[in-house]
Protein backbone atom coordinates (compact mmCIF):
# COMPACT_ATOMS: atom_id res chain seq x y z
CA UNK A 1 0.00 0.00 0.00
CA UNK A 2 0.97 3.50 -0.85
CA UNK A 3 1.72 5.91 2.43
CA UNK A 4 -1.28 7.88 1.02
CA UNK A 5 -3.69 5.06 1.66
CA UNK A 6 -1.85 4.34 4.89
CA UNK A 7 -2.64 7.59 6.31
CA UNK A 8 -5.91 7.80 5.39
CA UNK A 9 -6.39 4.41 6.78
CA UNK A 10 -5.28 5.76 9.82
CA UNK A 11 -6.96 8.40 9.75
CA UNK A 12 -9.53 6.76 10.13
CA UNK A 13 -8.98 3.93 12.48
CA UNK A 14 -7.85 7.14 14.62
CA UNK A 15 -11.39 8.59 14.45
CA UNK A 16 -13.45 5.72 14.69
CA UNK A 17 -11.35 5.12 18.13
CA UNK A 18 -12.05 8.20 18.84
CA UNK A 19 -15.56 7.57 18.92
CA UNK A 20 -16.02 4.43 20.09
CA UNK A 21 -14.00 5.97 23.35
CA UNK A 22 -16.32 8.96 23.45
CA UNK A 23 -19.65 6.14 23.14
CA UNK A 24 -17.98 4.27 25.91
CA UNK A 25 -17.74 7.56 28.38
CA UNK A 26 -21.54 8.52 27.72
CA UNK A 27 -22.12 5.16 28.80
CA UNK A 28 -23.90 3.94 25.49
CA UNK A 29 -21.12 1.26 24.68
CA UNK A 30 -22.72 -1.54 27.48
CA UNK A 31 -19.73 -4.16 26.80
CA UNK A 32 -16.74 -2.15 26.46
CA UNK A 33 -14.41 -4.62 28.35
CA UNK A 34 -15.52 -7.61 26.11
CA UNK A 35 -15.08 -4.83 22.56
CA UNK A 36 -12.16 -3.33 23.11
CA UNK A 37 -10.23 -6.96 24.27
CA UNK A 38 -11.83 -8.34 21.04
CA UNK A 39 -10.11 -5.44 19.42
CA UNK A 40 -6.85 -5.92 20.38
CA UNK A 41 -6.81 -9.66 19.49
CA UNK A 42 -8.13 -8.40 15.86
CA UNK A 43 -5.32 -5.73 15.59
CA UNK A 44 -2.29 -8.35 17.02
CA UNK A 45 -4.36 -10.71 14.19
CA UNK A 46 -3.36 -8.10 11.92
CA UNK A 47 0.18 -7.04 12.83
CA UNK A 48 1.40 -10.81 12.74
CA UNK A 49 -0.60 -11.28 9.22
CA UNK A 50 1.39 -8.59 7.91
CA UNK A 51 4.24 -9.47 9.51
CA UNK A 52 4.37 -13.22 7.92
CA UNK A 53 2.91 -12.17 4.75
CA UNK A 54 5.74 -9.70 3.59
CA UNK A 55 8.48 -9.38 6.44
CA UNK A 56 10.77 -7.51 3.41
CA UNK A 57 8.24 -4.38 3.72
Amino acid sequence: MSRKVMGTVFGALLLVAGVLLLLETVGVLIAAGLFWGALFVVAAAAFWYLFVADPQA
